[in-house]
């Protein structure tokens, strides 16, 4: 499938970029229909690191993306961010939510890793410094790690 056709919501690698460039796509929480362009968020870019969390607009990507299913977030409740400095992850009621910035740290909004809607206010977050996705079918199973890779 091509990157532009990847659903809100969806854990993918960008297959034009590297093995190495996991992905998960959002789409902004409008009232208005689906007019609103997906965009892509990198959570791990080897060449390029300061694209992580940098939401880009999927019509930006060429190419083709390979859907990881099954990957399940779980975030380190030992990590609790001092009032959300430093957060790799949010939570609150409605779910956890990974902050998309639009590059040089000005903040886009809350992507809500369930859905794949970002809206720009979550109230009562608390921030989390490490999360992980891992197989749903086998938790012991690391697809990703905000520490890093495996074979990093």
């Amino acid at each position: 499938m091509s990157v532009e056709e990847v659903p809100p919501g969806a854990l993918f690698y960008h297959l034009d970029a590297g093995p190495n460039v996991l992905c998960i796509s959002g789409r902004f929480a409008s009232e208005q229909g689906d007019d609103d362009p997906t965009l892509v968020i990198p959570l791990r870019y080897d060449s390029s690191p300061e694209s992580v969390g940098v939401g880009i607009y999927a019509n930006q990507f060429s190419g083709f993306a390979l859907i990881v299913d099954d990957g399940l977030a779980r975030l380190d409740p030992a990590s609790t961010a001092r009032e959300g400095m430093g957060s790799g992850i949010f939570a609150s009621d409605g779910g956890l939510y990974f902050p998309v910035t639009r590059g040089r740290g000005f903040r886009m909004g809350f992507l809500n890793l369930e859905t794949g809607e970002i809206r720009q206010h979550i109230p009562d977050l608390t921030g989390f410094e490490h999360w992980e996705i891992v197989d749903s079918n086998d938790p012991e199973k690391l697809i990703w790690s905000s520490k890093g890779q495996p074979d990093d």
